[in-house]
């Protein structure tokens, strides 16, 4: 995946990488380590890759497992707090993924004005929050 692209670049891009975490979300699953690394295209499509430190929330093994995982500047705040996994850092890390495909960078503040649809939705996903990420959605 290359950086700094064009919305018009980066928008197809990300709704297949949104796709893909929705039909993860709607199986019970969280992904957990989202990152561009892990968006590979194959063929046409934007796939969803590694799923090492992922958890299906409908059949999680007893105990707490991969606690504090992920991947710095992409994974919610909330992964590195020792919390159970939740779609929410999922979404989290789509917003820093889209930073990255609009600047190349993960900070959200580098994203231009002129973006202005996609920048609010990059801070809709990607803004700390105080509390667990319960309330972070994608709309």
């Amino acid at each position: 995946m290359t950086s700094a692209l064009s919305p018009a670049l980066a928008t197809p891009i990300a709704l297949q990488v949104a796709k893909g975490l929705a039909a993860l979300h709607e199986s019970d699953i969280v992904h957990r380590d989202l990152k561009p690394e892990n968006v590979l295209l194959s063929g046409s499509k934007w796939k969803l890759a590694d799923f090492g430190i992922a958890k299906n929330r409908a059949h999680a093994a007893p105990g707490v497992t991969f606690q504090q995982a992920g991947t710095y500047g992409y994974a919610a705040p909330e992964q590195f707090e020792g919390t159970a996994a939740d779609p929410s850092a999922d979404v989290y890390s789509f917003g820093k993924v889209l930073v990255f495909l609009l600047t190349g960078k993960t900070d959200l503040d580098g994203v231009p004005i002129e973006y202005s649809d996609l920048r609010r939705l990059a801070f809709k996903c990607a803004s700390p929050m105080p509390e667990p990420c319960a309330a972070r959605g994608w709309g």
